[in-house]
């Protein structure tokens, strides 16, 4: 297979994926008002998401879940904190870090990096030894939180 046929393999793929990171950073704004955090997401996570075939429900529903559960704990967390979110149920872990309040006087979580497992057996993702871990497993029906356009 030629150089240029791959590419237009791979661009046609992530094209069919693509995600609308705006309003999915609007409407994970919206879950985690409550508790005044305002989300933000790197480049590389950005990037994660499309290489490993996350989708917008798999991330809201993580969200929801962490509210439901650590909501308080996500918000006292100090600044430069690394904390990883993992979902048993949909094998998805989202490493995040709080970046302290910004200048709209929201507690700042940045998702640095998404990794989705294939089977349960895998390990989860680890950022370093002294992150905790916010682990949730039950089923949560978003269907109804995901705004469609």
């Amino acid at each position: 297979m030629k150089k240029n046929q791959l590419r237009e393999i791979v661009k046609q793929i992530l094209q069919e994926n693509t995600i609308d990171f705006n309003s999915l950073e609007k409407e994970l704004d919206s879950i985690f008002n409550k508790y005044d955090i305002d989300i933000s997401f790197t480049r590389h996570f950005k990037d994660r998401v499309l290489e490993r075939g996350l989708t917008e429900e798999d991330i809201v529903e993580l969200a929801h879940k962490v509210v439901d559960s650590y909501g308080e704990r996500v918000a006292d967390l100090p600044k430069d904190q690394n904390v990883v979110f993992s979902d048993l149920a949909r094998l998805v872990d989202i490493a995040a870090v709080s970046g302290g309040f910004g200048a709209d006087y929201l507690k700042d979580i940045i998702f640095k990096t998404a990794y989705k497992r294939l089977d349960p057996s895998e390990p989860k993702f680890r950022s370093n030894v002294t992150s905790p871990v916010l682990t949730v497993a039950e089923i949560f029906n978003t269907k109804k939180y995901i705004n469609k356009k």
